[in-house]
């Protein structure tokens, strides 16, 4: 579902080849002492289709983190607002609550309830989104501490030694690169893990029942490197932004208008095995973009990290829930192909008490994804959603762009990417749809026949049961008369 984003990834074979080829295998990363990066928010998405409904009716109810809103008049109960939202009269996204730190030394959110969360999270708001009537996503925004913050510039920054990594298959070695490259990307992985995790326990939907990852999203801030620029991006670099799972050096560059400096990344997995799945980024040089931001203390108090991942809080969310909207047709399309490969080992004796398990996941399934094709379709159609219209674009790099005007060339037409995911989007609902649909009837005749196969053996026992009735019957009536005259004396004496 992804393709849209990954077919235009820029960094070639020969780029490949350039970042991993090293003269001398035991280097390590050469990060400048003056180059630091911080991780100042982590977004987070769940969803909750029409089988997932009463688990996020639970958790809304569990957490009550409406409790001072409501208590002070100032808006709706969050179950009286998703009620109404999924039968289409409510808000189309609202705000379920906010949660501060117990260990933070103040509280972002006033009216927030307060919990343990770690080292790593100050604070965590979460907005409700809903996508046509039947599916409601749950975004979580992660704010994190200095420490959570600096977590991965510190591994960044650490000197590794070589290896001896065990795992699945034989031990392999890695040299101090290869250690710094898995230990760096794991330390990114690890703040995205913690996020998932706390969302996991707090209101568990799709991706939590499905043991999936959810899909997430970060923002990484540079002190000077700054990858608008043609001449940031040496041989070294490459090497530190690969530990950062980054690859950059692009002619293309990923963008919205909205989040000026930013450019956006899915995480390759082929090229990152240490990052999870379902992983994007907006990263950039923190001074460009604080510069593009008007008012930026307005978004936190003072000019840092923090304010920038506030201010993109309100727009981020539609390219992040339009990736995430993706990520969870891949999750369906995953559990259909699951059931659609054990289907027939699982149920070739056509018994009808096998069929059960069968049904009922195709029924969760198939209740899901017709309410979701509509609800993905109303979303899509819709030009403005949530906030600040905020869509992807795939577009020239400044420098490439200026290189090509000033050779003479027209400017080439940038690629709408958030346009190519919605029309991808539907295409492949209204597929599972047309194969659930196919599934179903299949499912239908198998279970017919299984009820017939069960009914003539259900028949085959009644016969033995009625002749072994008659057998004792006739045993009964013999022994009953006793004497000379008795059915069983008459009967032996006629054959003798």
């Amino acid at each position: 579902m992804l393709e849209a984003i990954n077919y235009f990834h820029p960094f070639h074979q020969h780029d490949v080849h350039r970042v991993w080829s090293r003269e001398d295998p035991m280097h390590n990363l050469q990060v400048p002492q003056d180059e630091r990066v911080q991780v100042p928010g982590i977004w987070a998405v769940e969803f909750f289709p029409p089988s997932q409904y009463a688990s996020l009716n639970e958790s809304l109810r569990r957490n009550a983190w409406d409790k001072k809103r409501v208590h002070y008049g100032i808006g709706d109960a969050n179950l009286e607002v998703l009620g109404k939202s999924r039968a289409g009269e409510g808000w189309r996204w609202w705000r379920l609550g906010q949660v501060n730190s117990l260990s933070a030394t103040w509280a972002p959110y006033p009216d927030g309830r307060r919990e343990e969360l770690g080292e790593w999270f100050t604070a965590i708001e979460l907005f409700a989104v809903q996508i046509g009537a039947g599916l409601t996503a749950v975004l979580a925004h992660f704010t994190l501490s200095s420490v959570g913050s600096s977590y991965v510039d510190s591994v960044w920054h650490s000197s590794h030694e070589p290896e001896i990594v065990w795992g699945s298959g034989r031990p392999r070695a890695e040299d101090r690169m290869w250690v710094a490259f898995r230990k760096t990307q794991e330390a990114r992985n690890a703040l995205h893990e913690a996020a998932r995790t706390w969302l996991t326990q707090a209101i568990p939907g799709a991706f939590a029942a499905a043991g999936k990852e959810h899909p997430t999203l970060d923002i990484l801030l540079f002190d000077e490197y700054d990858p608008l620029l043609e001449n940031s991006t040496g041989r070294e670099m490459l090497d530190n932004l690969r530990a950062l799972g980054l690859s950059s050096g692009h002619s293309l560059h990923r963008t919205v208008e909205s989040l000026p400096g930013l450019l956006f990344e899915p995480i390759d997995r082929r090229l990152c095995p240490a990052m999870g799945k379902n992983v994007f980024a907006f990263y950039g040089k923190f001074e460009r973009v604080a510069d593009g931001i008007p008012n930026l203390g307005a978004y936190g108090g003072s000019r840092d990290g923090r304010a920038v991942a506030n201010y993109a809080n309100d727009r981020i969310r539609n390219p992040l829930i339009l990736l995430s909207i993706s990520a969870f047709l891949d999750l369906i399309g995953a559990q259909y192909a699951d059931l659609r490969d054990k289907a027939r080992v699982d149920h070739g004796n056509f018994r009808a008490r096998n069929l059960k398990p069968l049904r009922s996941s195709f029924l969760t399934l198939s209740l899901d994804l017709s309410s979701v094709v509509r609800d993905i379709q109303d979303y899509n159609a819709l030009r403005s959603r949530i906030g600040d219209e905020a869509e992807l674009f795939l577009r020239d790099s400044p420098w490439l762009a200026e290189r090509l005007s000033s050779a003479g060339h027209a400017p080439r037409e940038e690629v709408n990417l958030s346009e190519q995911m919605m029309r991808s989007q539907i295409a492949t609902a209204e597929r599972m749809l047309a194969a659930d649909k196919d599934y179903r009837d299949i499912l239908s005749t198998v279970s017919s026949l299984g009820s017939s196969v069960d009914a003539s053996k259900l028949a085959r026992v009644a016969l033995w049961v009625s002749l072994l009735s008659l057998v004792v019957s006739l045993i009964a009536l013999g022994v009953a008369e006793i004497g000379d005259n008795s059915i069983l004396r008459l009967i032996w004496q006629n054959f003798h």
